[in-house]
């Protein structure tokens, strides 16, 4: 079976989208470690408040977090949860 290559969005706006979002990974990875657990390992670049409920790619909108922790966020695991998503 022949696998699917998905399509990259083309134009202007959308090489603007990936820019701002390279500099928005750039400037929270740049942090050093887990804004949560302090681990320095495995870091993701986490939107707090959701680019699907009108977040954006500004820094002051970002942590750094572990993978552990970001998944953890994501699957509301732990009690705090809430406290990384708005």
């Amino acid at each position: 079976m022949k696998r699917h290559t998905p399509l990259k969005p083309r134009g202007r706006r959308a090489e603007r989208e990936a820019e701002a979002l390279d500099r928005f990974r750039a400037e929270v990875l740049g942090r050093g470690k887990c804004e949560r657990c302090g681990s320095k390992l495995n870091l993701d670049a986490h939107h707090v408040r959701s680019r699907a409920r009108g977040g954006d790619h500004d820094p002051d909108n970002g942590m750094a977090c572990c993978r552990r922790c970001h998944d953890a966020i994501h699957r509301h695991l732990t009690p705090d949860w809430k406290d990384w998503l708005i």
